[in-house]
Parts: C-alpha cells; structure tokens; sequence
C-alpha cells in the first residue's frame, strides 16, 4: 500500500464517529455495538485489517439475525468478506425460507442476487411452490425489466417436487407463462409425464387385481 511511504495518511472510507470506536477499542479492547453503527464498524474493520474486531461484528450480527434483517447482513458478510458470517446466514435463509419468501426487501433484490437466495432453498426441505410463488412475486414487482428473467430463474425449480394441481394452475393463471413458451412447454411435459406415469401404475394394479381374481 502507498500509505505506508507517506507521512499523512487520509482515511476517507471510515467516518470520524466510526474511527473513534476503533481507536477506543484498539486501547480498551471494548466497543459498544448497535444495529446502527455494527455495519460501519464491520466496514472499518475489514478496511483496517482488525480480524479480532472484525469477528465481533459478526457475532453481534449473528446474535442478532431475523428474517426482517438477514438481507442486509448477508449482503455486508459478502461486502466485507466475511466468509464465516455470509456461510451461518445463508444457513439462516435457507432454514427460514418460507419467512424470507415474505420480506419485501426480497423483491429490490436486483437479479443475481435472487438468484443466489433461490440456490439457498436447495440446502434445505423447501417446498418448490414457495420458491415459485418468490420468483413469480420478485419478477412481477418490476415486470417490465425483470420477466425476462423468468425463464432461468424458473428453470431452477424441481418441477418433479411440485404437485400437478399446482402446476396446472399456475399454468392457467400466470401470463409469464404465455410470454415464455419454453417455460409452458416444460410444465405440460412434466404433467404429461406424471400422468402416463399414473396411468401405468392404475393399469398394472388393474392387472394384479384381475389376476388375483382369477386364481381365486
């Protein structure tokens, strides 16, 4: 860094506020955080190379995860590389899925980062319908610049894990799926499939009964 061969050193990342706890805490050891200035202090520490400081943040963030601010901790942990606080809270999204699924925050999420929270759901038992009713919300909140997004946040469902009922309603109800046939295509394929595959069992319990009936 060019810092070190000079005389004067401006920090302009760090507010004078933030900088003085830093300081305070350098000669004390001690910091009082809150979930005003934990985010600035995170930033300061990550800036500064301070790790001890650093992982005090990140238990206080932790300490205090909810789904109406594990967002924005997620996106600090990415920020300011804190590979432990960003690996405990994805662990939290996923655990808490359907609650997420229901924060507005989710839908100013631009799309990479939808994206990300929907692999999310594939570390935990969650329904397939919950993610399609998350992707379907998100895309409608802007749908102007985000449906043609649809189609590859879509095919990162399991539509094998989703029932028929739910399948042929959305295909029905949902324009999306109008716009985007490969995506109208992909859903009747799978119903289609399911039920050949009904209809096959239906077909060999009809014979296994018949059978059983005639060596009686």
């Amino acid at each position: 860094m060019k810092e070190k061969y000079e005389e004067t050193i401006k920090i302009t990342e760090i507010s004078a506020d933030t900088l003085k706890l830093i300081l305070d805490f350098i000669y004390t050891s001690k910091i009082t955080l809150d979930d005003e200035n934990v985010y600035q202090v995170l930033h300061a520490a990550d800036y500064l190379i301070i790790p001890h400081l650093k992982d005090i943040c990140c238990g206080f963030l932790l300490k205090y995860q909810e789904p109406c601010n594990a967002l924005k901790i997620w996106n600090a942990a990415k920020k300011f590389n804190a590979s432990h606080l960003e690996r405990e809270i994805g662990q939290y999204i996923s655990d808490h899925f359907i609650e997420m699924s229901e924060e507005a925050e989710l839908l100013e999420l631009k799309f990479q980062k939808i994206k990300e929270v929907v692999m999310l759901k594939s570390e935990r038992d969650v329904k397939e319908e919950t993610t399609y009713t998350l992707i379907v919300s998100w895309v409608e909140h802007d749908s102007k610049n985000r449906k043609d997004f649809f189609p590859e946040l879509f095919s990162m469902l399991d539509l094998e894990e989703i029932s028929k009922h739910f399948l042929s309603q959305a295909v029905q109800d949902q324009n999306l799926f109008k716009d985007y046939p490969i995506t109208q295509n992909k859903v009747l394929q799978t119903i289609s499939k399911r039920v050949l595959a009904e209809n096959r069992q239906k077909l060999g319990k009809r014979f296994i009964d018949k059978n059983c009936s005639k060596s009686v």
